[in-house]
């Protein structure tokens, strides 16, 4: 029976978010209409494994980037605020994603579907883990420059802004060193 509850809470969320990875390309732009409904839709239930799994296979199947299957933010997950390091971490990642119209990184292009996490770095680093590929650093930097801009825009400017990305730990910055 939760299996079914589960599976019929991912259908409503999807079809309350306005589209299904069937019936939109991965580009498409969402109208301010569904922006705006999207970010004032609640908090989605808790989804099975199973589940995820399963609208992760949808997505990939109808074109969409692996690292950028979550598009209607489904799955996506804040890290635990143990700490007001950790909260301010989260708060400047809500705040640039606000900004940027969306509910997660996923729902984003590249380089920005990218983002896996934001966290606190020291003496006011925002740190954003990232797991493209390393071997062109230049996304990286992109993102750290964008975001550190759209921030910057938003009168929540950090110290710095640091892609980390979580295949070899290589970092890209923008900001003041």
């Amino acid at each position: 029976m939760k299996t079914k509850l589960a599976a019929l809470a991912v259908i409503a969320s999807l079809a309350l978010a306005g589209c299904s990875a069937g019936n939109q390309s991965a580009d498409a732009t969402p109208s301010a209409t569904a922006t705006h409904s999207a970010s004032t839709r609640a908090e989605p239930a808790a989804l099975s494994e199973a589940d995820i799994a399963k609208a992760k296979q949808s997505a990939i199947d109808s074109g969409r980037p692996e690292n950028a299957w979550d598009k209607n933010c489904i799955a996506w997950q804040w890290p635990e605020a143990k700490t007001k390091g950790q909260a301010w971490a989260n708060e400047l990642g809500k705040e640039w994603l606000k900004y940027r119209g969306v509910d997660c990184p996923d729902a984003i292009v590249v380089p920005f579907y990218n983002i896996t996490s934001f966290e606190p770095g020291k003496n006011g680093e925002l740190v954003v883990n990232y797991s493209g590929d390393p071997q062109w650093d230049g996304e990286g930097l992109m993102a750290a420059q964008e975001i550190m801009a759209d921030l910057s825009k938003l009168d929540l400017d950090p110290k710095m802004v640091v892609v980390r990305y979580e295949q070899n730990g290589l970092e890209m910055t923008s900001g003041q060193q």
